[in-house]
């Protein structure tokens, strides 16, 4: 007997295997995506020891990263430095005997100095604080040269011996009134912009040291030790003299300007040291150095457990006059500079101290031993 082809039972049959396979190819694929998942997440306590390594590792990349920064900037406040002098120097030969040339430091607010190369440009009868005529040297930033600033946070301090700074036996009017003692040494700041800048008659109040460069030859001076005017045009407008031509902020030329000041024979000389002298706010009384400090005035204010005015970012106040800031002792700074407490025993000093080789103007450090 033949058995007869029953189609709807074989096309129900293949519908039940398809399904089958399908079912099974999707719990395989089910389970392939689970493992992978699987594969590919981390436990909370794989996660807590990959953050752990990675803060560890921050912990000590980070100080080195700082300790490097610093290492730099201290070596590129150096190579300013020397650049500063080196370019007043050149300036010096340049300009020929009797015109000396001088690296003059100034200080702005936000914790920047700068290194000014400067020429003489004339001389003028000026007063010291006794009221006598004492004739000062002038001198002007040299034409075509550009300012050279040392990293931010980097300061330079200058030696002055005893008896340098203005008192009643030498009223040179250097340095008067402020915060040094003048019966002793000292390491001094560039109070440049510690001062009335709106007022004409507020020079008195700026001060700063310069390395000296005879004209020429371009050695450092060391016979013209005597304070010397350089011309620094307040940033003002306000109360300058009614004659256009006399005003020093107008000036396009400051060589010309200051040269017409010193050798006008209608101006009087009480005109002239209004216009260019110590008392005008268009001049920076200066004097001759030897010895430079180069130092990061944070690290100093640190020391002294003291923290930088915000504004000035410096030991100094953000007034207009030159004073530190309220807990600062000169003498610490002094000795931490020196290398010495108050009795003679080392300490741990602050900054690099540098001499000036006369012939070439290189820094030459002074090893400090503790």
């Amino acid at each position: 007997m033949k058995h007869r082809f029953n189609s709807t039972s074989c096309c129900q049959h293949r519908q039940l295997q398809t399904c089958a396979r399908r079912n099974g190819l999707l719990r395989v694929a089910s389970t392939s995506v689970d493992a992978i998942k699987r594969a590919g997440a981390y436990t909370l306590m794989e996660l807590m020891v990959v953050i752990s390594i990675i803060v560890l590792m921050i912990a000590i990349g980070v100080p080195s990263f700082t300790s490097l920064i610093r290492s730099s900037e201290a070596s590129l406040a150096v190579n300013k430095l020397a650049s500063g002098l080196s370019a007043a120097r050149d300036v010096a030969v340049a300009a020929g005997v009797g015109n000396d040339g001088a690296a003059v430091f100034f200080f702005e607010p936000g914790g920047r100095v700068s290194i000014v190369p400067c020429v003489r440009i004339g001389e003028l009868d000026d007063l010291d604080n006794s009221g006598a005529v004492i004739k000062r040297d002038v001198f002007i930033p040299a034409p075509e040269m550009e300012a050279i600033q040392l990293p931010r946070g980097w300061s330079v301090r200058a030696f002055t011996p005893i008896n340098s700074i203005d008192s009643p036996t030498n009223p040179n009017g250097w340095y008067a009134g402020g915060d040094y003692p003048p019966d002793q040494s000292n390491w001094i700041f560039p109070e440049t912009e510690f001062y009335n800048s709106n007022v004409q008659n507020d020079g008195a109040d700026r001060q700063t040291f310069i390395i000296r460069f005879d004209g020429g030859t371009g050695t450092v001076s060391v016979s013209r030790p005597n304070t010397a005017l350089v011309v620094s045009v307040r940033p003002s407008r306000q109360n300058r003299n009614a004659i256009a031509s006399l005003r020093a902020d107008r000036a396009t030329d400051l060589k010309r300007w200051t040269r017409r000041v010193l050798n006008d024979g209608i101006l009087t000389d009480a005109q002239k040291r209004n216009l260019i002298g110590d008392e005008s706010g268009d001049t920076v009384l200066a004097r001759p150095v030897t010895e430079l400090c180069l130092y990061d005035e944070q690290k100093m204010a640190a020391i002294l457990n003291l923290t930088l005015d915000r504004v000035t970012e410096s030991l100094y106040q953000d007034l207009q006059i030159p004073r530190h800031l309220t807990g600062v002792n000169v003498n610490e700074i002094n000795e931490r500079i020196q290398g010495l407490d108050s009795g003679g025993n080392p300490i741990d000093p602050v900054g690099r101290v540098f001499t000036i080789e006369r012939f070439s103007a290189d820094l030459q450090e002074l090893i400090r031993e503790l």
